[in-house]
């Protein structure tokens, strides 16, 4: 996966853990599903790209419906901090990844603007700020010529490595995560899914179900 951007690191938060009076305690804890470094103890950069103007984000979640109150997804622009979309995101009746797409009526990643993302879950109706998230950003680029003719020829399984071999994390993930969903008992793909997770440190969720 390439270096964040120059300029003032993305920051995140890779993992939402539970505080007293919150959520039940979960482990492994609620997981944004992309790539992370940790140039220093206590900053994280959860960082990637991706060439579609509508993407997926993917998130492991420990609760389920019933454990916590309600569970959003806000996409923000990094610049102003100003929400473009928001939307409330129902649990999956057990634990794993889900998949977040932002709809055609939410408004397109614009090329080479970063956005910040959040999934937000709430435990404690009559305390809203207390909550459980993770944060990530993600930045839309131009998908180049070379790509593009790779892609062209590829089968679905090659294009999963060109995006990897290119950075293109969100295009990457996404891409195997809907040969998954088609083809559930492909022991192949699951465990094409559990080494692209092993692969940027996300070891701990990779052998999670896909839910949604």
């Amino acid at each position: 996966m390439p270096s964040p951007p120059p300029g003032r690191p993305p920051g995140g938060r890779l993992r939402g853990g539970a505080k007293r009076g919150m959520c039940p305690v979960a482990a492994p804890m609620m997981t944004a599903l992309v790539p992370f470094t940790q140039p220093s103890p206590g900053v994280v950069n959860v960082w990637g790209l991706t060439t579609v103007e509508r993407p997926t984000l993917w998130v492991y979640v420990p609760y389920i419906k019933g454990s916590a109150s309600t569970a959003e997804f806000v996409l923000q622009d990094d610049e102003d901090a100003n929400p473009i979309y928001q939307t409330n995101i129902a649990l999956p009746d057990a634990p794993g990844v889900i998949g977040i797409s932002l709809p055609a009526s939410a408004p397109g990643l614009k090329v080479g603007k970063p956005y910040r993302w959040f999934v937000n879950v709430y435990c404690d109706p009559q305390k809203p700020d207390s909550l459980i998230y993770v944060e990530g950003m993600i930045q839309r680029v131009n998908q180049s010529q070379a790509i593009a003719q790779q892609l062209k020829s590829a089968q679905p399984k090659q294009q999963v490595d060109i995006y990897a071999q290119n950075g293109l994390w969100y295009d990457a993930i996404t891409t195997l995560a809907q040969l998954r969903q088609k083809n559930p008992q492909d022991g192949t793909l699951v465990a094409e899914w559990k080494d692209l997770l092993d692969s940027v440190g996300l070891s701990d969720v990779a052998a999670k179900p896909l839910v949604r």
